[in-house]
This record gives structure tokens, sequence and C-alpha cells, in this order.
């Protein structure tokens, strides 16, 4: 006989995350935020699963044997060692669908193996999850007596409490077979339970930013571990990218859009000054001294420099891309161009210096509200999720490459 467990840890945190102070607003995921002071900065999943083995594995016990499961139900992140992930279907909806989601994952586990149920943000689980255990007769060295309840709840100031229960698997997989919603109480409550008093820390989550200072939890200061370093970038571009998406329009754009908005460039864009054709960065009016020659790569190809400086009547070979040295006034084409045996070079007839390519600056308006966008534009927003949110119907519309 053994005790598996399941943690939910699938919800989105909002309230969280709007409670928090404008400097810890790109909070990780509840269950990631961090023990603040305490040694290593253990996070809140870190205290669950601590929790769940020292209740459940202890090295005396003959009773939860070695093969017991421990399972998070949520999105992917940087979990424990040996705890295992799996997702509720459909996705962030509730406690009763990832409830179902974790059953499933147990399916080739004995029906009399029992299933503890957790919240993944509960930061002193412990207390409530040994009240469980001591109700079911799990003591240490002990088989649990037999008994025709279909598990245990846990009941604090009067409220009961499913994610702070132990289930009979069987009758949880009855239970919650097919769910993908609703309430998980109503399907509790056709199970037979035994309702086990517990004290109001054991069953305690963290739903506000309040709640997790008043638990010691958030974002510990200093240097962060690998493991929180790359969860906490993972979990800053989710939310940036779900920010976006929930503003996002999926209509696809067309002829005669134009945008509905000014398109804001967080950064220079580019963030160096770029030359955007192949040719030369000369300064001031022609012709010019060339000051080097384009530089070939290993295979014969032109390779890009680091810059330079210039004064009037000097030029450099830039290919497109490459950063514009210092002091350029405009690009020279190469096909519109003359290299001379001397190193002078000069314009062809019949064409026209192009002027230095213009860039927009951070927090300006890099596309204009209201107005059709052009090529340049395009690569401004490079996201395309970011172009369809922003299109409307007014105006003339783009030509097929500025689309």
């Amino acid at each position: 006989m053994t005790v598996h467990t399941l943690v939910i840890a699938g919800g989105q945190g909002r309230r969280l995350q709007e409670s928090a102070p404008q400097s810890a607003r790109l909070l990780p995921r509840k269950p990631l935020i961090e023990a603040v002071g305490q040694p290593g900065s253990p996070r809140l999943i870190d205290t669950v699963v601590g929790a769940v083995r020292h209740a459940l594995l202890p090295s005396e016990s003959t009773v939860f044997l070695s093969d017991a499961r421990l399972v998070a139900v949520g999105p992917p992140m940087d979990l424990p060692a040996g705890v295992e992930c799996v997702r509720e279907d459909p996705p962030l909806s509730g406690p009763a669908s990832a409830i179902a989601a974790g059953v499933r994952a147990l399916s080739d586990e004995s029906a009399q193996d029992w299933v503890l149920i957790l919240a993944g943000d509960m930061p002193e689980p412990l207390g409530g999850i040994n009240a469980l255990l001591e109700a079911a007769g799990f003591c240490k060295g002990n088989v649990p007596p037999t008994s025709t309840n279909d598990g245990f709840i846990a009941v604090a100031a009067g409220r009961d409490q499913p994610l702070l229960s132990l289930l009979r698997l069987g009758a949880a997989r009855e239970a919650f077979a097919g769910v993908t919603g609703g309430s998980v109480m109503r399907v509790m409550d056709s199970l037979n339970l035994q309702r086990v008093a517990v004290e109001l820390a054991p069953a305690a989550d963290i739903d506000t930013w309040e709640d997790a200072q008043s638990h010691g939890f958030g974002i510990a200061e200093g240097a962060a571990s690998w493991v929180g370093a790359r969860q906490r970038v993972a979990d800053v571009a989710h939310a940036i990218f779900t920010q976006r998406l929930a503003r996002a329009s999926l209509k696809a754009p067309q002829l005669g859009d134009v945008l509905s908005e000014d398109v804001c460039a967080p950064l220079p864009v580019p963030h160096y000054s770029s030359s955007a054709m192949d040719g030369y960065a000369v300064s001031g009016p022609g012709p010019w001294t060339l000051l080097d020659e384009h530089a070939e790569g290993a295979q014969g190809r032109n390779i890009h420099r680091t810059g330079g400086s210039l004064t009037d009547g000097e030029a450099l070979p830039v290919l497109t891309g490459s950063l514009i040295p210092e002091g350029t006034t405009a690009v020279v084409r190469s096909e519109h161009s003359e290299v001379t045996a001397s190193s002078s070079l000069s314009m062809l007839p019949g064409h026209e210096v192009a002027p230095r390519r213009g860039h927009s600056f951070g927090g300006r308006g890099t596309c204009r509200g209201r107005h059709p966008p052009d090529s340049q534009h395009a690569n401004f927003c490079p996201s395309p999720r970011v172009i369809v949110h922003l299109w409307g119907r007014f105006g003339p519309g783009p030509t097929r490459a500025d689309r």
C-alpha cells in the first residue's frame, strides 16, 4: 500500500501579481517565489514537497514504499528532483480538472493506494499532512486499518479544504473521471469523506503579496541560483507574452489596414547605427579618400568591420547591417561608385548619395498610428502578434512588400 501525492500548482497567481508592489510586479509563478531569509532561499514548491517527503518517507516507515510518486499538476517549471509534471486539460481550468489530470497520471497504480492532494502554494502544510495521515491510521511502521471511508478532508475554521485531503486512489478515479472543470467541492461531495479538524496555519495558502510577506516569501535579495535565475527569465518572458497575447487580435492584416496606435520602441531601433546597404560610408561631399579596402573572409566573403571614424573627405567600406563609422554623413552604394587605383572614391554619373539612415529611439513613436506601415516599419515589429493587434481599417493599403 502506497501513498502518492498530487501538488496542484497550475493557477495564474493573478491576485499575487496584482497586489505586489511595482518593484516586484514581474514575479515568478507563485509556486516559485522564495523563502526570504532562509538558507538557500527554498521556493514555495520546495517547501510543499519537503513537507510531503518529511511526512511520507520517514526512515523507519514500513508503510510508504519507494515507488510512491509525487506529481505536480501545472505548467512546465523547474521542480525538485523526482517530481513528475503533468498539465490539466484544458490549461487553467481549475483545481477539479487538475486533480483529474493528476489521478490519470496514476492510472497504473493500485486502486488500493492512497493519494494525498495538496495546494502548491501552502507555506506550512506539514501539520495538516500529519493530521490526515493520523486520522487514516497511518502510523510509523504500521499498516492503516481497513476503513469504509473514501478518504479524509481537512477542515479549518469550519471550512472544508479540498486541496488538503487524502483519498483512496480507486475512489478518486471514479469521482474525477471525465472532469474538465467546475467546482472541486461538488466532486468531493460525491465521496464518503471523514472530516479532520486542523489549525488555520497548516491550511493557509498564499493568495496576495501580503500573504506572501507574512509567511516570509517573496524574491530573495542577492545572486540567484542557476535554477532560480533560469526560471525567473522564463517566467518574465511568459508574463510579457501572456500580457501581449491578451491584448492581441487574431485578425490577419489585409490590404487597406493601418496601425491603430503608435508603436513605440523600448530600445533604440536598431540598437546601433548600421548601414542599410553594401557600399561605402562617407563623410562630407565627394570625392573621398578610401581609408581601407573591403576585408575578405576565409572563404572569400566580405566580413563586417567594427566601425571606425571619418572626417570630411574620407570613406570606409561597409556591408548591410554593418556598424556605421563615427562621422558618417551618407552611404554610397557599391554599384553606384568607382574606386581608382589611388584609393579615391567617387560617384558614377547619374547617381546620388543615399543619406544616412534614420533611427528611432526608445520611448518615441517608431511607427505612427493611423498610417500604413512600410517595409522599414515591419523591422521594428519583429513579432507578428505585435503587428496583428495594432492593425485597423483606415486609409490606403500598404504594398505587398509592406505586409
